[in-house]
């Protein structure tokens, strides 16, 4: 149904309803309480079929949604498989790769280290040795109850 009628303003409406749709016009004039009037177009091909569709029913969406979806996991599918498979030669090229070349150590040997086992064994401990800053936290503690902040 289409209305023209805005802000308290008066106006004509007009219904266009194709055969199938009579059930559903009955139901609105039965919701409404009166019959709405027929009016026939004089010089309209009633009977003519429309040379395309207007709509394309919901049953065919649906059916495209779910095929395009299909595809698009099929070309999902096939991607991982195609990456998984490049993956799978990269690593067996590294491993003929490390199978040719002849095993020696590029390093050589490093001394002991005396103290406690870990870097920067001449240290006290709690005082470096570990990561740039990583340390003790300096200036004042800012947390639940450490009073007011400075301004």
């Amino acid at each position: 149904m289409g209305r023209t009628a805005r802000a308290e303003a008066t106006g004509d409406a007009f219904t266009f309803v194709c055969p199938e749709e009579e059930a559903d016009l009955r139901a609105i004039e039965k919701a409404i309480g009166r019959r709405l009037p027929r009016i026939t177009v004089p010089d309209f091909d009633y009977k003519a079929k429309p040379v395309q569709r207007f709509e394309v029913p919901i049953a065919e969406r649906i059916a495209a949604i779910r095929a395009r979806k299909a595809e698009e996991r099929a070309r999902a599918k096939a991607k991982l498989e195609r990456k998984a498979q490049l993956a799978s030669q990269e690593a067996d090229r590294r491993a003929r790769k490390d199978a040719e070349r002849p095993a020696r150590s590029h390093h050589p040997a490093r001394p002991a280290q005396s103290g406690s086992g870990q870097q920067g064994g001449s240290r006290p401990a709690g005082q470096g040795g570990g990561r740039p800053g990583r340390g003790r936290r300096r200036g004042p503690r800012r947390g639940p109850g450490s009073g007011p902040r400075p301004q």
